[in-house]
């Protein structure tokens, strides 16, 4: 499984952001090029960058996930990134207190206020990852 999705988490779920980017397009994006945005230190950057030079070469990758570039950014002045800290955040707190810890409190209104905008999310356990693994092995991996 590391071969396919990286040797750490980050790398894995890029991977799987790809995955939800790709359906999130088809449904509501049309053909409108997406820039993609990493923060630049994370640990699994060279991995992601790799990813995407493999993209770059590939017409059929390209188009399937609206390729229009990508770059790794300083997280202070790029607001997207900081966004994307407070819903992953806002993810693992319910993750955490949904899940880990038993449903032991209410959703927070924060991550509430977060569903009301269109998103795909998933959690992995032990379960559903060796579904994605067969979904992988199947061919229909999407």
């Amino acid at each position: 499984m590391r071969d396919e999705y990286g040797r750490n988490y980050y790398t894995f779920c890029v991977r799987d952001c790809l995955r939800h980017i790709t359906n999130w397009a088809d449904k509501y994006s049309g053909n409108k090029p997406i820039r993609y945005i990493f923060e630049s230190g994370a640990e699994g950057e060279s991995e992601v960058n790799a990813i995407f030079q493999a993209i770059k070469k590939n017409e059929k990758d390209k188009t399937l996930l609206r390729y229009g570039g990508f770059s790794f950014e300083d997280k202070r002045p790029a607001l997207p990134l900081q966004a994307a800290d407070f819903c992953a955040y806002e993810m693992w707190k319910q993750m955490q207190n949904q899940i880990v810890d038993g449903k032991q409190r209410d959703v927070r209104k924060s991550f509430r206020d977060l569903l009301k905008v269109t998103h795909s999310s998933n959690y992995f356990d032990k379960e559903n990852l060796m579904q994605l693994v067969e979904s992988r092995k199947s061919g229909k991996f999407r």
